[in-house]
């Protein structure tokens, strides 16, 4: 079994670790050396991690822990209990534990959370020949794409290119190889941001730096992967009003427990809607065919301000939508709407003529569906960016929001044109 098992891929396991029992994913796991172990316990879900480590002494989650990338091992490590993480620390390698109580400091949504503490540095005055005799014995050799070039208090004054080190005179000190104009990013900076910093400027590993400048890890490209994957699926998750954590727990009231907050805010948007609804009770007993297209209109403004907003999330998501740009983008976006609005307006009134027989029918329809559309449109750019200017994540402010209100304001224009309209027409 042991021999089948180091035949495969540790990402493989991790996968097929999910679809095991308990009992069945204890005895597997058993079977894995500590390395490969490690490295399966980082690749699967949180909940199958904590069952993971639940069958575990603390001394043998030392020893994973001692097995694992240091930013990993901290991730892990504050899942357990505090009592726990103390013991295992005192367990591990004195100076691994050390590390790792160093990166623990840091937020977990932050540069510092996610950087790794292992790095190369050397001194501006060591030679090519002093730096790449180190390189061969450094343990790290197969993750170094670039030289850092630290003073002694430890701050970054250049980088090196793996590439212009080898190729350079054994004699020349790397102090004069160096590159100054290096971009970092502050340990305290959110994780996103450094994340958006590193494709930004195409880096495949970005130094991270303390208030000082003194150089304290480095956020690699697979780090900065982590961020982006993550981060693009706790906004889906957000725009439907849920959150990760109903993905990964299987019990019934938890996952109900996590959903309702966001389904009240429906059911609060559909009690305002009834309400409106009976306000304007009058003007749809007068023209009981206006009950036709209440869907239309709530479901076309809603889809509408769900787009924008969607697209707006991602913007601001990725850096390229600015605060700045606010009102250039909503020009766009009503003038975007107009045009929409005008043909799905004109397009609506067709059959509303058809199955009233009724020109103002028409009228009433395609007007108020151009008009819902615009305020959906307006509310889809408006929303996120009110919740980014107040620190509050885009995507929480765009999801339930959005729809709650679109199909409030679209029943408030609906009945508001069609009361007018009649009393006119009358």
């Amino acid at each position: 079994m042991k021999s089948a098992l180091s035949r495969l891929h540790s990402a493989d396991i991790a996968e097929t670790m999910v679809s095991l029992t308990d009992e069945e994913r204890e005895t597997l796991f058993q079977l894995l050396d500590d390395r490969t172990a490690a490295e399966v316990l980082d690749g699967v879900d949180s909940e199958t991690q904590a069952g993971l480590l639940d069958d575990l002494e603390l001394s043998e989650i030392a020893a994973l822990l001692n097995a694992m990338p240091l930013d990993e091992a901290a991730d892990l490590l504050g899942q357990l209990e505090e009592k726990e993480r103390l013991s295992v620390l005192q367990i591990m390698k004195q100076e691994t534990a050390d590390k790792i109580r160093q990166l623990m400091k840091h937020k977990d949504d932050s540069a510092g959370g996610i950087m790794t503490p292992e790095i190369f540095s050397v001194y501006p005055e060591k030679t090519a020949e002093e730096v790449i005799d180190k390189l061969r014995h450094a343990s790290l050799a197969d993750e170094i794409i670039s030289i850092y070039v630290v003073n002694e208090q430890g701050r970054l004054l250049g980088m090196v290119p793996l590439r212009k080190l080898i190729t350079a005179p054994k004699d020349q000190p790397v102090g004069k190889l160096m590159l100054t104009d290096v971009v970092t990013v502050q340990a305290d900076m959110d994780q996103e941001e450094a994340a958006r910093y590193a494709l930004k400027y195409d880096l495949l590993a970005i130094p991270v730096v303390d208030t000082d400048g003194r150089l304290v890890g480095r956020i690699t490209m697979d780090d900065v992967m982590e961020v982006m994957e993550e981060e693009a699926s706790q906004d889906m998750l957000r725009l439907a009003g849920t959150t990760e954590q109903t993905l990964e727990t299987r019990s019934v009231l938890s996952t109900a427990r996590l959903r309702i907050p966001w389904l009240l805010v429906c059911l609060l948007g559909c009690t305002l809607s009834a309400i409106v609804l009976e306000h304007f009770g009058a003007t749809l007993a007068e023209a009981v065919a206006l009950a036709f297209f209440i869907p239309a209109i709530m479901a076309m403004g809603g889809n509408s301000g769900i787009q924008t907003s969607t697209t707006v999330v991602r913007g601001l998501a990725t850096g390229t939508v600015k605060k700045d740009q606010l009102y250039g983008l909503l020009l766009r976006e009503i003038r975007v709407a107009l045009v929409i609005g005008m043909v799905c307006g004109l397009l609506a009134s067709i059959p509303a003529y058809w199955l009233t027989g009724m020109w103002l029918m028409g009228l009433i329809v395609g007007v108020s569906l151009a008009c819902a559309m615009i305020v959906a449109v307006t509310g889809g750019v408006l929303w996120p960016m009110l919740g980014h200017s107040l620190g509050i994540d885009p995507a929480v402010a765009a999801g339930p929001f959005i729809t709650t209100t679109n199909d409030i304001t679209g029943l408030l224009i609906y009945f508001f044109i069609a009361s007018t309209l009649l009393r006119l027409w009358n």
